[in-house]
């Protein structure tokens, strides 16, 4: 027996799934936007408090009184690309630094007028996009034969930094290479060379020869080049180390956030450093154990006594390190109450004390301060046999950013 299709779509259920965009075949139907959700509607978020950020800018600059090229790289830290990029362009910054082509271009994009410059390796489809965008690069020791090229055929020319490897073996022109190198690009119109740099071991000894080597390599440079160059080293563990490593610019990162580089700086805490960051999120669930219940996989915990617990929903997804477990806490109403149990993807387990009373949706903190109590990156850091800059740089990219003030 012959079945048309329409029956045989009304037979077989399909006249009843939804349209998925396909009005006709080949042709999509343009998707309808949501609109984007506040914070407010979120379960977690990041408060980012742009007054601290102003503070640690300004105290840094009180110190090094030279240009700052602010590094954001790894979506600031953990703090948020655009929020802080957008800030500092306001405020003024010398330069911003990345390590990714995309980083900068979503910073150009959105608007951002100061210097943007890319740490990152320089990959030849992107050198048109680079010069359009007026981005710098960082040149190591290949790929600026794109660059010039582009610049040639928008009729610009491209902004560059040379990245001299004095030490660290990682990126740039190997130091006894550069002068040479250095001669070469200075032939290239397209190239408007306007800075000089390297990376410190953060080797109290060895960074002093590092530093000989890049000035020893400056010292070639200007004596063919009569441009004025920024010639930088520091990063923030260096605005710590000694002012010969300032130079005539430094590229801070994490002190930026008022976060220290090494425990020694952490302790002496010269600059008195304001955390930028809080990290919040809601009570999901509050359960009553019984001795004996357990909680989570495998059983990972199990009660011993009577006993309440709030279920928060973050995990290692969102960047809580699972080695925080017996170790950490986090905030209830200003009590620090235990991480127990094991760290998932998506939920984070407490304990509550036995006279804390607590419903769902209430506000609980990560990273920061309620009721005279703080948790900082630098807590979990220990608690996890990690680095602050690990923490932070690990919370994840989809937690909605809150800027508290500008």
């Amino acid at each position: 027996m012959k079945i048309s299709r329409r029956k045989f779509m009304v037979f077989s259920g399909l006249s009843l799934l939804p349209d998925r965009g396909l009005s006709k075949p080949g042709r999509l139907r343009s998707p309808r936007l949501r609109p984007q959700a506040t914070s407010e509607s979120h379960e977690s978020w990041i408060e980012l408090n742009m007054d601290h950020l102003n503070w640690n800018l300004e105290r840094i600059k009180s110190r090094v009184k030279v240009p700052i090229m602010a590094v954001i790289k790894a979506n600031a830290y953990g703090h948020g690309l655009l929020e802080v990029g957008r800030y500092l362009d306001r405020a003024n910054i010398d330069a911003l630094m990345v390590c990714k082509i995309q980083e900068a271009l979503d910073l150009k994009k959105s608007g951002v007028a100061c210097p943007v410059y890319n740490f990152g390796p320089l990959h030849p489809r992107a050198c048109a996009e680079l010069v359009h965008y007026d981005i710098g690069q960082f040149l190591s020791s290949y790929g600026y034969e794109h660059l010039v090229a582009a610049a040639r055929k928008q009729n610009k020319r491209a902004r560059v930094h040379i990245h001299i490897d004095t030490g660290m073996n990682r990126m740039g022109v190997p130091y006894l290479e550069a002068p040479a190198y250095l001669q070469k690009l200075q032939a290239y119109q397209e190239l408007q060379i306007q800075g000089i740099s390297t990376t410190l071991t953060e080797d109290e000894v060895f960074d002093r020869e590092q530093l000989k080597r890049l000035l020893d390599v400056c010292t070639h440079l200007n004596n063919t080049s009569s441009s004025t160059l920024y010639i930088h080293a520091a990063s923030s563990a260096g605005i710590f180390s000694s002012n010969e490593f300032y130079l005539n610019m430094i590229r801070p990162g994490i002190a930026l956030y008022g976060y220290y580089p090494n425990r020694q700086s952490a302790q002496e805490n010269s600059l008195k450093l304001k955390p930028v960051l809080q990290f919040k999120t809601r009570i999901a669930e509050v359960r009553s154990l019984k001795p004996g219940d357990s909680v989570s996989y495998h059983r990972a915990y199990k009660a011993q006594n009577r006993e309440n617990i709030a279920v928060l929903p973050v995990g290692y997804s969102d960047g809580i390190p699972p080695a925080a477990v017996d170790k950490g806490t986090v905030l209830v109403r200003g009590k620090k109450c235990p991480i127990i149990a094991s760290v998932t993807a998506n939920h984070l387990i407490v304990r509550l004390p036995s006279d804390l009373a607590v419903s769902p949706g209430e506000e609980t903190i990560l990273i920061g301060s309620q009721g005279g109590q703080t948790i900082t990156a630098d807590d979990f850091a220990v608690w996890a046999d990690t680095s602050n800059y690990k923490i932070l740089i690990g919370l994840s990219s989809q937690i909605p950013r809150r800027i508290l003030s500008a």
